[in-house]
């Protein structure tokens, strides 16, 4: 067969497709000793794995350019999400694995080989060391055996920790102690955030006096600190990613100005026969107009208005400055990207995709958009009439077809955010390297749709400390909902914003003792990856204790716990069951239909 082939299983991608979520389950391949000839591979010019002499290849993933299949070649597929489990080979020389994908949009990625057996012994770190992988591709993954995953788990199963850099309270040496004890208690990574001084409004007054009064988000200093910590992180063998904006919520900056804005409907009305004064032109001065139309003895004029809805809590010499992107118009959603992603790859460089690798959207607790500069055509399109005539049921007008309109309405705005927002946002991230992890709940948008276009659909659960109490994991956000998208879409990863703590909970009281519970009914309902809420920068000598924390919110994990070193069990605990869990699939036991009561 080999004498042939290229290789005994290969994924050649041929036309446009997105080939994901196959599984290639017991293959068993015989290998006799005879070279591989020279070939030429379709994918580049520059990468032939199948050389003479390289030994035959039992698996392959390439993405072709040929123009009949192509559309004339002006569109490319991808290979992702593809498991290869028990491939077991017998011959005389360890076997090959090949991959490449087209450019860098278009990579193989996220291919991984659960169990590699060469002549009946367990041999991925044999192929791992053999194998070639194009600079189009992804290193594929090899998993261990589930007892060696259980006694040591690997990184990618260990928790994650929320690292909150609260205001300009950052130091050189803080971030260096501060990855360095996360490495030592067992976390795998952690998820910068940039807040405000006291973490919001509700916690408090800003502080006075901060420890680096040269900082600020988004300067030459602010992006020296993050480089230190991607650096470090890559020293020590841990994950580290981003919020993607100052704050907690939602997508934007200083880069977004009013007509990149979040936009809601304005409107005035007068009698049938008057003309209708010009709508407000909101607090940002941003104003376009709709039209004007007739309804029940009156004439109404509608417009739509930037918002003034802004990441939050972000530091408070940068939040005036700041705005959310309007989440329904893709040239918007995309100005934040380019912006963020080019300066991620322009100040951490090839960090990016390496030892940063996410990228976290927040639960959605900014303004809610109503309109865009395209709405009325994408309404049209959607929905085969105009909205402009039904508008006045916004103004309170009692019409007969009101409620389908709002519906139709409501299923645009949410078709919208799901295209431009998330779909647009995942493919960028996909494209950089970077894992995209998203709350999708809390905004005008469908919940389902948002968490299949996320490759790490996240939900979250606040910490309860009673035993006595039936709901142990005070779950947030329809926590059912990203869990059952993410695996009808295929995802493996399914992490949870973990242990979350109210005031009256948790202060600097609590134990593991006290999270225990909860996690394990996160585990039980789906969940396989923490993120801990939280561990809070330190940039202070450590004999300052108990240091900062963002206001009276979160569980509080960090060097300056109490129970730091005996916490590091339980840390073990977690890592072990998650290395378990994203080896295994989630059993369901009832099937229920979208968005029912029960």
């Amino acid at each position: 067969l080999l004498r042939s082939c290229h290789a005994a299983c290969e994924l050649q991608n041929c036309d446009y497709a997105d080939i994901h979520g196959v599984l290639f389950d017991d293959i068993r391949v015989e290998l006799d000793s005879f070279p591989q000839a020279d070939t030429y591979s379709p994918s580049a010019k520059d990468f032939d794995p199948r050389r003479e002499g390289s030994g035959p290849s039992v698996f392959g993933s390439t993405i072709h350019a040929i123009a009949e299949y192509s559309k004339d070649g002006t569109r490319r597929g991808r290979n992702r999400d593809i498991t290869v489990r028990n491939l077991r080979v017998t011959g005389p020389k360890v076997p090959r694995v090949w991959l490449n994908g087209h450019d860098a949009e278009h990579r193989s990625s996220n291919i991984v080989f659960d169990g590699v057996y060469w002549n009946g012994r367990e041999a991925s770190d044999e192929v791992r060391a053999r194998m070639s992988v194009g600079k189009f591709a992804d290193p594929p993954r090899f998993l261990r055996s589930l007892e060696d995953d259980f006694a040591s788990p690997p990184q990618t199963a260990r928790p994650l920790a929320w690292w909150h850099w609260i205001g300009y309270n950052v130091s050189s040496n803080g971030i260096v102690r501060d990855l360095t004890a996360m490495k030592e208690s067992g976390l795998g990574g952690a998820t910068c955030f940039t807040l405000d001084s006291q973490s919001g409004p509700w916690c408090g007054t800003p502080m006075e006096n901060q420890f680096d009064p040269q900082l600020s988000y988004w300067n030459d200093r602010w992006w020296g600190y993050l480089r230190l910590a991607a650096e470090t992180a890559k020293s020590l063998g841990l994950e580290l990613g981003m919020h993607n904006c100052a704050g907690f919520s939602c997508s934007g900056g200083q880069w977004i100005s009013p007509k990149d804005a979040i936009k809601r409907l304005v409107w005035t009305s007068c009698a049938e026969g008057e003309t209708p004064p010009e709508p407000s032109h909101g607090p940002l001065g941003w104003y376009r107009e709709i039209g004007t139309t007739t309804f029940g003895g009156r004439t109404y004029r509608f417009g739509f208005a930037a918002v003034d809805s802004r990441p939050s809590p972000a530091p408070r010499d940068v939040e005036p400055k700041m705005l959310e992107c309007d989440k329904m118009a893709a040239g918007s959603v995309k100005l934040h990207l380019d912006t963020v992603l080019g300066a991620l790859k322009e100040r951490l460089g090839p960090l990016v995709g390496t030892s940063f690798r996410h990228w976290l959207n927040d639960s959605y607790e900014a303004a809610e958009g109503q309109w865009t500069e395209t709405f009325r055509e994408d309404f049209r399109n959607a929905c085969g009439y105009d909205p402009l005539p039904y508008l006045p049921v916004f103004a309170g007008a009692k019409m007969t077809d009101g409620e389908r309109f709002l519906e139709d309405h409501a299923r645009v705005v949410a078709d919208l955010h799901r295209r431009h927002h998330y779909d647009q946002t995942q493919a960028r991230l996909r494209a950089a390297g970077l894992d995209y992890q998203l709350e999708p709940y809390g905004g005008p948008f469908d919940p389902w749709e948002a968490a299949a276009a996320a490759e790490c659909p996240m939900v979250e659960f606040w910490a309860t400390r009673f035993p006595w109490q039936r709901d142990y994991a005070q779950f947030g956000g329809n926590s059912h909902i990203p869990l059952a998208a993410g695996r009808a879409a295929g995802r493996r990863i399914f992490p949870a914003e973990a242990f979350t703590g109210y005031p009256t909970l948790t202060r600097w009281d609590e134990s593991p003792r006290d999270f225990k519970m909860s996690g394990d009914a996160a585990f039980a309902c789906g969940v396989n990856r923490l993120s801990v809420h939280h561990w809070t920068h330190q940039p202070f000598d450590p004999k300052f204790k108990p240091g900062n924390s963002m206001g009276f919110w979160g569980a509080h994990l960090g060097e300056n716990q109490t129970w730091y070193e005996h916490g590091k069990a339980w840390i073990a605990y977690l890592s072990r069951c998650q290395a378990l869990l994203q080896r295994g699939e989630m059993v369901v036991d009832q099937l229920a239909l979208r968005d029912s009561p029960d």
